[in-house]
C-alpha cells in the first residue's frame, strides 16, 4: 500500500509541474481543462473503488477493478446518450396553449 501512495505522490506532483510550464506552451483554459479531467479522474476512480469490493494484492482483483471502472464509464456514455436522445426528441416548439388577449 505504501508504494501505491508513493506512486501518487510521484504522479501528482509530475502534473503540478507541468501545469506549472504548461503557462509557457498554451494558455489558462487548457490548463483548467487539463485540472478538470484529471479531477474528474480521481472522483471516478474513488467512486468505483468505493463501490467494488476488490483486492489489489492479486492480479486477479486489478482486472477485476478495471473492468468495473471501465463498465462504470460505459455506463455512464450509455445513459447520457439517453438522457440527451431523450431531450433532443422532446416538442421544443412554443407553447399554444397560453391565453391570448
Amino acid at each position: 500500500m505504501a508504494i501505491g501512495f508513493i506512486i501518487a505522490l510521484v504522479v501528482m506532483a509530475a502534473v503540478v509541474l507541468y501545469l506549472f510550464q504548461a503557462r509557457r506552451w498554451h494558455g489558462p483554459f487548457i490548463n483548467f481543462l487539463i485540472v478538470v479531467l484529471i479531477i474528474a479522474l480521481i472522483f471516478s476512480l474513488v467512486f468505483v473503488y468505493l463501490q467494488t469490493p476488490v483486492d489489489f494484492s492479486s492480479p486477479q482483483g486489478f482486472m477485476k477493478f478495471t473492468q468495473a471502472y471501465f463498465s462504470w464509464w460505459g455506463s455512464l456514455v450509455k445513459n447520457t446518450g439517453g438522457i440527451v436522445g431523450y431531450a433532443v426528441n422532446q416538442n421544443w416548439g412554443v407553447n399554444n396553449t397560453a391565453p391570448t388577449e
